[in-house]
This record gives structure tokens, sequence and C-alpha cells, in this order.
């Protein structure tokens, strides 16, 4: 990294100001959705929909703005808000743009290849599982209460909230 700074710049940097220089940018989610979207979408209409969709992103990174205001915002059809927006629930982080906690943990469920019929159940009845009625949930799922644990455990794993870990832009109005 430091060679091909002082080759390009020309300059005589210390490793330090380099590295310095890169930890300073951090990407912001809105850069990271941009660059998949151009990549991802084809048709420049649907590409700028797309991006412009990114401005109702809540900063968990759902998608919880209404379909219906969107599309009247934007100008556009709601069947084509919502047939882009199911693209854009493709991107990465997985779990962005997911309209609720349920489809954000499934989307990442499925990716790592371990949703299940009983991982529908329990994430139908995710209300439920602060009420602590574990029996009553593994019922619900088919499941032993030891395998509902194991299978709580796995959804500790997973992130509720997918833009967390980038870098928030501040946007001055």
């Amino acid at each position: 990294l430091f060679d091909k700074e002082v080759i390009r710049s020309g300059s005589n940097k210390s490793a330090g100001e380099v590295i310095e220089k890169t930890l300073k940018h951090k990407v912001s989610l809105r850069e990271f959705l941009i660059s998949q979207i151009n990549v991802n979408f084809k048709n420049s209409q649907s590409k700028s929909i797309a991006i412009g969709m990114i401005d109702y992103l809540h900063p968990s990174g759902w998608f919880i703005s209404s379909t219906c205001e969107v599309a009247k915002e934007l100008n556009v059809d709601i069947s084509i808000v919502e047939k882009i927006l199911s693209n854009l629930k493709n991107l990465e982080p997985a779990g962005v743009f997911s309209q609720n906690l349920a489809e954000c943990l499934k989307i990442q469920l499925i990716e790592n290849k371990q949703f299940n019929q009983h991982f529908e159940i329990l994430l139908e009845n995710l209300n439920i599982l602060p009420s602590g009625k574990f029996r009553h949930i593994s019922k619900l799922c088919k499941v032993s209460e030891d395998k509902l644990f194991q299978m709580i455990k796995i959804l500790k794993t997973l992130n509720p909230k997918p833009a967390e870990n980038f870098h928030q832009e501040n946007t001055n109005i």
C-alpha cells in the first residue's frame, strides 16, 4: 500500500500517513449500495429509482417507508417500486431493505443456509418470545425446547440492524 501510494503520488509520504489517510475514508452505506446497484441494475431508470430508494432507508438499514408514498414521491408506479424493492433486498449487507425484523432475520438465515420451516414459524411468532412462553413456541415450531433454544441462539448471532457497521453520512438539509 505504501509503495503504491508513493509511486502514484510521486511524494515521499510515511507509511503512517498513508494508513491514516486510508482509515479516514470509511465507506458509507449509501456509497456501498450505489456501487452494488450500478452492477445489479441494467436499466438506467430502474437504477435511478433504486438509488432514490436509498434515501428512504432507516438508519438501521430497514425500509420502513410506505411503498405507496415512495412511489408517489419518486413519481413512478407502485408496482415498479415493489419490484425494485424486491431486488434491493438481495444486496449486501444481508437484511438491508427488509421491512421488519422478521424479514431481516429471514434474509440472513437464507443467506447462511439455515432457514427452514421451523425458523419460519419462529419468525412469525417473534412477538411471543419476550413473554418467555418457550413451551408454547416450541409446540408451534414443532421442535423440542432444547432445539428452540438452539434456534434462538442462532438468531442472536444475526444482525438485526444491517446498516450499523457503516459510516453514517451527515445529511445537510
